[in-house]
């Protein structure tokens, strides 16, 4: 989780899967522009999902699976847990050996959808992560507002200098 930087605190150290996730979801902008994260729920699930952008060559599917790999190490390291979605849906069509994905992600899969999805049971969100350091997470989350307002600011400024 080290290679999001200041954004694996944020998670590591949240009470519960469901903060770690609304961190992901507030903060992820910090490490990935223009990759939004959000979660919906829906009754008795829950979908996290990941809008990736084409590049300039078109759409990356390895980018988009590369993330949920890592959203799926992310919840089993919270939890210790090896825990399973109940499905994972990606936009892009599917590879020639498809089942090679479910037998990695440990879930169902399915190509062709009309975004990229982790579909969680909602039970998930209440997960205590026990080995959160409830100290460290305000400190970092002060850090990373300061940070955000010092973005927002910069931004502010790029668009006045274009008018």
């Amino acid at each position: 989780l080290g290679v999001v930087g200041t954004l694996s605190y944020l998670l590591l150290n949240a009470p519960t899967v469901g903060t770690a996730l609304r961190n992901l979801e507030r903060y992820s902008s910090l490490h990935m522009p223009g990759t939004p994260i959000f979660m919906e729920r829906e009754g008795s699930v829950v979908h996290l999902v990941l809008e990736m952008s084409d590049t300039l060559l078109g759409p990356c599917r390895q980018l988009v699976e590369a993330c949920v790999g890592f959203a799926l190490m992310l919840l089993r390291t919270l939890t210790r847990q090896e825990m399973l979605p109940r499905r994972i849906l990606f936009a892009h069509s599917p590879p020639t050996r498809a089942s090679d994905h479910a037998r990695l992600f440990g879930s169902p899969v399915r190509f062709g959808q009309p975004r990229n999805e982790l579909l969680l049971d909602h039970r998930w969100l209440a997960y205590p992560i026990t080995s959160a350091d409830r100290t460290l997470l305000p400190i970092v989350e002060k850090h990373v507002e300061e940070v955000l307002e010092a973005q927002e600011d910069e931004d502010t400024l790029d668009r006045k200098s274009v008018v």
